[in-house]
């Protein structure tokens, strides 16, 4: 029933379903309650007549409302029996299960018995499942029991007897009793929202309600939940209606109490808790946070303003409101203030000050708010501030005049009494003190701009003397309150709270106000250091402005001098003077005489000729005539003459870039001419060379690009170039650019014959041993001094390319150096290598590391040409050490380029041997003699195999033997072709007896193929050669090819057929190894 209103059927879209169904989560961890439907109307119906009776109800009408709530009116056959007591309910169930055991024997279709007696069973079943569906038990008579043991007043201890009581009375479940008690608690939060309004009351209420009826957190906030579902069904509603405002009241109420209720929980318990209800609405948390924060405050806004009145009310009870209302401390303390300063304010309107009634209010509102002396004081001072500055700026009105001592002591005690008046603390006074001054002098110093923007220089300069004299008169002042304190740095700090150029002019126009009769007073110089105080003006930047405003003064006197060139003492003193009478500093003046000497300086050489001597003796007369020393003027000489001088350099240096010897005299009487220093004009030619330097280098640049062109043949000198190899285009190999016409050379000769080179003699000595004459074996240490030019380069191009444009372009000119055919050419180019470096703005270690780069190449080149032969002859040792010596390389590092040559040199070798499919005896025989010859050693220098070496060995021991180089008597070849192979003795006997006894099956088995073919010559021959392996080594050759009978022809065909030329002895040492050999007894 919703007073007959037009109830609108809702579309709510599928995503709004979604959310609603989100918001019903698993419930597993709590209690199963069973859910009963409250009145949903009731809320709404009876919140009218339910309003009057709680708004001023105390706690035992709540139990009252709740009796009645659950009183019924509906006159059914239900109600009236569950209005019995338990033993008639009893009685009449069972009479029911009677009546239809009987029913189902009596109204049976068959007089069977025992179908009978099945028809009785089923309808008395039948009876027993209605009266449990007919649920007989009286709810609201258990409620209201209930109810009737609950008491606000009480502690309830006996609560919990009499809740077990009904419970066995009624036959309730666990479950079904918390489900009673649930309802309840429900019902009286019902009854608690039909008040919009929210009091404190309520939430203890509300909190001990829990309390007495032994609900958990788990158990309130489900009952909060199943409330939040059917009260937002009713807002739905009541939002459709227009004009109605209280359904939102009632929801932020609900939401507060919920708040305050969940709060009693944990921390996770109450963000769980809150977020159920939160979204059944859909709510924001921001939204429900900030609306419950609010009505904290405004609950304990009321609470604090009932306190204020109701003395009974003391500290403790607003902490305990604070903790009933989770209201922060930051909160309670702003409002503990807002309340203090209200009620400073209500006494100031009626008095104008503190008295002592209401300083007596003030310290009982302190003692309630827990408020330290310091914050009380702050607050007052927060409020008294406008009354104090008023009266302080009155007060400073006043003191920008001059004042007697009778004013001054009447102005203070003026300020005392408003102290006491106010209750003002010393502090609270400083700080009105110097925020009240700080805006004054701000205001003092506005009205001074204010003029002077308006060209009002003399109303401008009077504002400025105001605050000169509130300056003094405050500083009589302040020495009487507070202890003597300073407020120094109030007017220290003016200046920071205007622009700087804004002050400035306020100090030049007052310090042009004091020049009116070109001399400053003692009071005038004392006005302008406050000034400068006052604003913040640093000694420089006063000097500034005192030469901007003096220094006309002071140049318009020296002109008039200058003009009449009359340098006398008399119009010396009078400049003096007028010095004096300015005050002007010795440093200013010194600066204001510098700038017109300058500017009549620079007068004189503008003209096209150089100074005349007149002229130079009157810059002279005039510059004694100002007191100015030599030192103070010669930078303008040097400044102002260097275009004079730059345009004679350049034209004595001329295309070539070189000045004849003749040209030097005349640009030094030139220099001293223009009073130009040496080291200025040393500065303007090394400037020149430079730029002439620069020049020559960019000119070589763009030579060395068109190097990729064809080179014209050039004809070399009689003498030979050891690095020259005959058919070679260029020496060692090494491409290189044009040397004709190298611009390179033409920058050293540029800065040789300008003897631009700083020569720097160093002397040291040397010790010697010379030997004796006559003594042998004896010697004596003699000690010689020697010197050594060093040339330093003041100027180079440093800086003026990129590094590696000179990197690269000095690396061309060092290999020109050793490309270049012809020897005249070559010596030039060598004899600039060391200066071109440094003019190029190498540094040694840059110079090095070129020299490192490109003299490797060339000493690898050469060192590849020179031992083509297999040796190194003294001359070409002699070039390497040149080329050494000539760009300065280790020993150790050429050592290593020699080494590593001879190597590689034996590396090729041994390659070209491997080369082929069969090893060439000569050609290993060759090698090994090489490698001895350069001293490489084939295993730890070249890490030659094992097995290489060996087959080598073995090739070359094979060929020795064959030819009879290595015989019996003759074995030293072996020896040293071990040695060459770096091979120990073991494996040396090895393959010489695998050798040897390979070798003689090979000849036994070619001369019995001979044997066969009836050959006996070549017989012969095989049994040669078998025999001179044999000679070195006697064995018996076992091979199955030859057999005995072939063994003995063989043996007959050598002795029939034996060399005549043999001696006796010969043949018969023959005769018995072939016997030995042949294995022939």
């Amino acid at each position: 029933n919703y007073y007959d209103a037009f109830v609108p059927s809702l579309i709510l879209g599928k995503n709004f379903s979604n959310s609603l169904k989100q918001t019903n989560f698993a419930t597993s961890n709590f209690s199963i309650i069973k859910k009963k439907n409250i009145n949903r109307n009731s809320l709404i119906k009876n919140q009218n007549m339910t309003f009057m009776k709680i708004n001023s109800s105390s706690n035992e009408d709540y139990v009252t409302i709740l009796s009645e709530e659950f009183v019924s009116h509906e006159k059914n056959l239900k109600s009236k029996l569950q209005s019995l007591s338990p033993t008639y309910k009893k009685l009449i169930s069972l009479l029911i299960f009677s009546t239809s055991l009987i029913s189902g024997w009596y109204f049976a279709p068959s007089r069977k018995p025992l179908i009978s007696a099945g028809f009785s069973v089923v309808s008395g079943g039948a009876g027993l499942f209605l009266l449990k569906k007919f649920n007989i038990k009286n709810e609201f008579a258990i409620k209201k029991q209930i109810i009737q043991n609950i008491n606000f007043s009480l502690e309830n201890d006996n609560l919990v007897n009499e809740l077990s009581k009904i419970q066995k009375e009624n036959s309730l479940t666990e479950i079904e009793m918390k489900s009673e008690i649930c309802d309840i608690y429900k019902k009286f939060l019902e009854i608690l929202l039909r008040n919009p309004g929210t009091s404190l009351d309520e939430i203890k209420n509300l909190t001990k309600f829990k309390k007495i009826l032994n609900l958990s957190s788990q158990e309130i906030g489900q009952c909060h939940y199943d409330f939040a579902q059917n009260l937002y069904k009713d807002y739905i509603v009541m939002l459709e209606r227009e004009g109605m405002s209280e359904p939102n009241e009632v929801i932020n109420k609900f939401f507060f109490l919920s708040d305050r209720i969940f709060s009693l929980d944990s921390a996770k318990g109450y963000q769980y808790e809150s977020a159920r209800i939160r979204k059944i609405f859909l709510f924001l948390e921001e939204n429900v946070k900030k609306n419950c924060f609010d009505k904290s405050v405004n609950l304990y806004k009321n609470f604090v303003h009932e306190s204020i009145t109701n003395l009974s009310i003391k500290s403790e009870n607003l902490s305990e409101i604070c903790l009933i209302l989770s209201l922060p401390i930051s909160s309670k303390n702003e409002i503990h203030g807002e309340f203090y300063e209200q009620k400073i304010s209500e006494i100031l309107s009626s008095e104008e000050k503190i008295s002592a009634d209401g300083k007596k209010n003030l310290e009982n509102l302190e003692k309630l708010f827990e408020i330290s002396e310091e914050l009380a004081q702050n607050y007052l001072s927060k409020k008294t501030e406008p009354i104090v500055s008023l009266e302080l700026t009155q007060i400073f009105e006043k003191l920008k005049k001059e004042i007697n001592e009778p004013e001054l002591i009447g102005f203070l005690n003026i300020i005392e009494t408003k102290t006491q008046d106010l209750l003002l603390s010393n502090s609270s006074l400083e700080k009105s003190i110097s925020s009240t001054l700080n805006k004054v002098l701000c205001e003092q110093v506005e009205n001074s701009l204010k003029f002077l923007r308006g060209n009002k220089k003399t109303e401008s300069v009077k504002e400025v003397e105001k605050i000169l004299y509130l300056k003094r008169n405050f500083s009589k002042l302040s020495e009487k309150i507070l202890e003597k304190k300073s407020f120094s740095e109030i007017f220290s700090s003016l200046g920071n709270n205007f622009k700087g150029e804004d002050i400035k002019k306020i100090y030049a126009t007052y310090l042009n106000s004091c020049l009116t009769e070109k001399k400053i007073s003692s009071q005038n110089e004392k006005n302008l250091l406050e000034l400068e105080q006052l604003f913040g003006i640093t000694a420089k930047e006063s000097a500034e402005i005192y030469k901007i405003s003096v220094g006309p003064l002071l140049e318009n006197e020296i002109k008039k001098v200058l003009e009449k060139k009359n340098f006398n003492e008399e119009n010396k003193n009078q400049i003096n003077e007028i010095i004096l009478s300015l005050k002007i500093e010795k440093s200013l003046s010194s600066e204001i005489k510098s700038s017109i000497y300058k500017d009549t300086l620079k007068e004189i050489l503008s003209k096209e000729s150089f100074p005349s001597q007149k002229e130079q003796e009157e810059l002279e007369n005039f510059r004694k005539f100002l007191s100015l020393r030599w030192d103070d003027v010669q930078e303008f000489h040097d400044s102002l003459s260097e275009m004079p001088y730059q345009k004679s350099l350049n034209e004595a240096l001329g295309a070539t870039g070189i000045i004849p010897k003749n040209y030097w005299e005349g640009l030094e009487n030139l220099r001293k001419r223009l009073r130009m220093s040496e080291q200025k004009a040393k500065e303007i030619f090394y400037g020149t060379v430079k730029e002439k330097l620069r020049i020559g280098l960019e000119k070589a640049i763009s030579d060395n690009k068109k190097k990729a062109q064809p080179k014209g043949s050039e004809s070399g000198d009689a003498g030979e170039d050891p690095t020259v190899t005959k058919g070679a285009g260029t020496a060692l190999g090494i491409e290189a650019g044009n040397p004709s016409g190298n611009e390179l050379v033409n920058l050293v000769d540029l800065y040789s014959k300008n003897s631009i080179f700083v020569e720097n003699e160093k002397v040291f000595n040397e010790v010697n041993q010379v030997s004796l004459l006559g003594q042998t074996g004896r010697a004596e240490i003699k000690n010689s001094t020697k010197s050594k030019i060093d040339y330093s380069y003041p100027v180079n191009l440093d800086g003026l390319f990129n590094k590696k444009i000179t990197t690269d372009m000095y690396r061309e000119y060092l290999v020109e150096c050793f490309s270049v055919k012809s020897q005249n050419e070559k010596r030039k180019l060598f004899n600039n290598l060391d200066k071109l470096g440094p003019i190029l703005g190498l540094n040694a270690s840059e110079i090095e590391s070129i020299h490192s780069s490109v003299g490797s190449v060339v000493y690898k080149q050469y060192l590849s040409q020179a031992l083509n032969k297999g040796f190194l002859d003294k001359s070409e040792m002699a070039f390497l050490s040149n080329i050494q010596d000539t760009l300065s390389m280790s020993s150790s590092k050429c050592s290593e380029f020699i080494r590593e040559a001879k190597k590689n040199k034996v590396s090729v070798l041994i390659e070209s041997i491997f080369s082929t499919a069969k090893v060439n005896a000569d050609r290993v025989s060759d090698m090994r003699k090489i490698a001895k010859q350069l001293g490489v050693d084939l295993n730890k220098d070249l890490e030659i195999s094992s097995d290489q070496r060996s087959r080598m060995f073995r090739v070359e021991i094979d060929n020795a033997i064959e030819k009879g180089k290595i015989t019996k008597e003759n074995q030293e070849l072996i020896s040293e072709i071990q040695s060459g192979f770096g091979l120990p003795d073991n494996m040396s006997k090895k393959i010489l007896l695998q050798c040897i006894s390979s070798r003689c099956e090979s000849h036994l088995v070619n001369a019995v193929a001979s044997l066969r073919k009836n050959s006996n010559e070549d017989v012969i021959q095989e049994i040669e050669k078998m025999l001179s392996f044999g000679d070195l080594l006697p064995i018996q050759i076992k091979n199955s090819i030859a057999s005995q009978k072939e063994r003995d022809e063989l043996f007959s065909i050598y002795q029939t057929n034996f060399n005549e030329n043999l001696s006796q002895e010969q043949y018969d040492k023959k005769v018995q190894l072939l016997k030995l050999m042949l294995g022939i007894n």
